[in-house]
């Protein structure tokens, strides 16, 4: 049996995704982002979008946009993933992609006192996954991405879910878990795909 399909029923497009962010963040989390200005003794939920963009080209390339973007009453949370990657055909209806790239996060708290608080940083990231075409009209998509960021990196894990209807659209419903210092944040996502 060859590693490399011949003949593919799984066919990696190009797509827009946009949605719906829902965010669990654990108690503690906070201090990831913000130190000992913000220590959250309880889990804080938080509601956003999330934006997902990627367009392949020949040879298997592909370039990625990956933004999320969540808020409560007095915290903004964000972070975003630009890569390069390429996509190999392991069977005729599994994928294995990779890809490197810059991983970016911003935090804003404004205070009880009226102050406000921001923290931004970054590092270089890599991610690695599966697609899986499962049936004609579901397609999901395990991950593991790793960002370098200051004072410890951080690990992602996704799972990514496409309800595809006609030729050019999907609904999402994702989920994805990051761990970082004492950060323990799960992101509920859901959304629709244009797939061209």
């Amino acid at each position: 049996m060859s590693v490399l399909a011949s003949e593919t029923l799984i066919t990696e497009k190009s797509y827009v995704a946009i949605g719906t962010q829902f965010t669990e963040v654990s108690a503690d989390g906070m201090k990831s982002y913000f130190g000992e200005l913000y220590n959250n003794d309880v889990q804080k939920d938080l509601l956003g979008y999330y934006l997902d963009a990627k367009w392949h080209f020949p040879q298997h390339f592909f370039v990625q946009i990956n933004h999320d973007s969540v808020t409560r009453s007095s915290t903004d949370l964000s972070q975003s993933y630009f890569n390069l990657g390429s996509t190999i055909s392991l069977t005729k209806n599994i994928q294995w992609f990779n890809s490197v790239g810059y991983a970016y996060y911003s935090a804003t708290r404004n205070t009880s006192k009226g102050d406000k608080r921001k923290n931004d940083g970054g590092g270089i990231s890599a991610e690695t996954g599966l697609s899986v075409q499962l049936t004609s009209w579901f397609q999901t998509q395990p991950s593991y991405r790793y960002a370098n960021f200051e004072y410890g990196g951080q690990h992602q894990f996704n799972l990514k879910n496409q309800f595809l209807f006609g030729t050019h659209s999907a609904i999402e419903l994702n989920i994805s878990y990051r761990d970082w210092q004492r950060l323990g944040e799960l992101d509920y996502q859901v959304g629709y795909r244009y797939r061209f």
